[in-house]
């Protein structure tokens, strides 16, 4: 920016130059000619700079109306003024509308670049907001959204953690919400989430992502939850009359890539309802699958805030760092699936056996 602002001093100085004489004046056409560049060239450098600052203000524009952010865009490499130009190494599905969240641990406030993750902000420096990347406006909030005073609930970003990657560290009473809109609501329908995490102590991840209530029978015990135990894995659903939770075993002390869903596409593998998980692979089988062709709708009332890391029933710690955060508002396709794994596998750094696994 200094560049800049020593270009348009000599630009001033230059348009008061020729204020005060005519071109005809100069005898040297060489001269114009060098002073009509001289100022062009600073509009073309000017516009950049600012182009570049508004991108960073604002993160949640989509000015080619891609599907894509301009923060995506640009920490991918895509020309974010080009709709025909989009993220090559990213799935078309986050391009989807059904696309309700999407928190990535490497670009937390939309500033980061292709060459490096969160432009601004310091290894070991508290996060009190993670930047939505889906364009809902979903920015996760440090605390309790009905309190002002929430500092205490901030976990820190940890940089290059395995392999290399940033993440978001949770060491007890920490946790993010999000303000319920429509968006976090699934109702009857179908949805799914994405989660890359692993432990980072000696004690259980706990609570990863919760909506809605639990403890009692009612409109407002209505809820989905994840949650990671011991070596466990665990998606709850409660309805009005009916509350369930499937169980899936792994190890989490090293970057997992979890998936799970709610979904009524019958295949030659389902033929009912279910709610499904899948851990490290986006094959047609999943880790573990229970019926809940029989439930309703899992809205909550009054409505209640997404937590990450924590729960809005009783008090909650989590222990673990998280990397990313997707959800949809329907399940995936079996070649979607694949196709998320595939991305999520090589944006960790993980290895190649665990994509697309059957």
């Amino acid at each position: 920016m200094k560049k800049t602002i020593i270009l348009l001093a000599t630009t001033v100085i230059i348009l008061t130059m020729l204020s005060c004489k005519s071109l005809n004046t100069f005898s040297n056409e060489n001269i114009l000619k060098n002073i009509k560049s001289a100022i062009l060239n600073t509009q073309k450098i000017y516009q950049r700079n600012v182009k570049k600052i508004f991108y960073i203000v604002n993160p949640n524009q989509d000015r080619d109306s891609d599907g894509f952010i301009d923060a995506v865009e640009i920490a991918a490499g895509s020309n974010p003024e080009d709709a025909s130009n989009t993220p090559i190494s990213i799935p078309k599905v986050l391009a989807d509308d059904s696309l309700t969240l999407w928190l990535d641990a490497n670009n937390i406030l939309g500033t980061s670049t292709v060459n490096k993750s969160n432009v601004g902000i310091d290894n070991g420096a508290s996060i009190s907001i993670w930047k939505d990347l889906s364009g809902n406006d979903n920015d996760a909030r440090a605390g309790l959204l009905s309190s002002d005073n929430n500092s205490s609930y901030e976990p820190i970003l940890t940089k290059a953690s395995q392999n290399n990657k940033d993440v978001i560290t949770f060491n007890g009473a920490k946790q993010f919400q999000i303000a319920d809109n429509l968006s976090l609501r699934v109702g009857s329908s179908d949805y799914s989430i994405f989660i890359v995490f692993k432990k980072n102590t000696g004690f259980d991840p706990l609570y990863l992502l919760t909506k809605g209530f639990a403890g009692g029978s009612g409109t407002l015990y209505k809820r989905y939850s994840l949650y990671a135990y011991s070596n466990k894995f665990k998606h709850e659903i409660d309805d009005d009359t009916y509350y369930k939770g499937e169980w899936a075993y792994n190890n989490y002390n090293k970057f997992k890539i979890l998936y799970t869903e709610r979904n009524s596409i019958f295949d030659e593998n389902i033929n009912t309802t279910a709610l499904n998980t899948y851990i490290d692979k986006g094959g047609k089988t999943p880790d573990a699958s229970i019926d809940i062709s029989h439930y309703g709708n899992l809205d909550e009332s009054p409505p209640q805030a997404m937590t990450i890391g924590g729960r809005t029933w009783g008090k909650s710690t989590s222990y673990c760092d998280f990397a990313e955060i997707i959800m949809f508002k329907k399940a995936m396709t079996v070649s979607e699936r694949k196709e998320m794994f595939d991305y999520l596998t090589k944006k960790m750094g993980l290895k190649g056996k665990y994509r697309q696994r059957r």
